[in-house]
């Protein structure tokens, strides 16, 4: 089970949101090496940790593009309301009463998870920062 590592590419140039997206990184190679450690318990607790974070971060994110007026916000809104819904899911599905052997699907659901937020639901608004002059690189050279 290959584990997942940071990119640059991943960065939207804000660096509240590139730092919280780093942080959902780390808990994912947490998960990873729980499940490799094969620490049910550590993989329980440190998956909680990770929807716990990815919730604060969807809020965090959520009242950032409403302070920069982002168009497409109650769309991202519902889009981060149905990935919390399947990380709740995950969540019960990985929890106390999972399958021995379950932990590399839920690893994979999470690294899914991740992906699904950053690359696919994040790209439009790393394109309207990027075009508004609203990200850290461009702020901070003019």
């Amino acid at each position: 089970m290959p584990e997942i590592e940071w990119s640059r590419t991943f960065e939207i140039g804000v660096k509240e949101i590139d730092d919280q997206h780093r942080k959902l990184f780390m808990l994912v190679k947490k998960i990873h090496h729980a499940i490799e450690s094969k620490d049910d318990e550590l993989c329980r607790a440190t998956i909680q940790m990770f929807v716990d974070t990815a919730e604060k971060h969807f809020e965090r994110e959520e009242r950032f593009l409403a302070r920069v007026a982002f168009p497409e916000i109650e769309e991202h809104k519902t889009y981060h309301a149905t990935l919390l819904i399947k990380a709740k899911e995950l969540m019960n599905a990985c929890g106390e009463n999972a399958r021995p052997g379950e932990a590399k699907n839920c690893y994979e659901a999470v690294v899914g998870f991740l992906i699904d937020d950053i690359v696919r639901g994040d790209s439009n608004i790393k394109s309207f920062v990027e075009h508004m002059g609203l990200t850290d690189r461009k702020r901070s050279s003019a």
